[in-house]
């Protein structure tokens, strides 16, 4: 909510490479994700969800990753 994507994306980061088979994995995962996109990073979000949607996909984070995608590319083709 302040804008510190930067940070938060940080921790997300952190959470990933110190808990590799934690439950909130995908979030985590997804997390990153949404920081990137809200940097204006698109090709780096939409690589970061593309990965989560891919490598991960029976975590419950998947649908909401497959929405921020679908989401970005009609942006793109706006």
């Amino acid at each position: 909510m302040d804008g510190k994507y930067d940070q938060a994306k940080a921790q997300f980061e952190k959470f990933v490479r110190e808990y590799r088979d934690a439950t909130f994995m995908g979030e985590a995962l997804l997390g990153i994700a949404a920081c990137l996109d809200a940097q204006g990073k698109s090709d780096e979000a939409i690589r970061a969800y593309k990965d989560l949607t891919e490598h991960h996909s029976g975590d419950p984070a998947v649908p909401q990753a497959k929405f921020a995608l679908a989401r970005d590319k009609s942006e793109q083709a706006a």
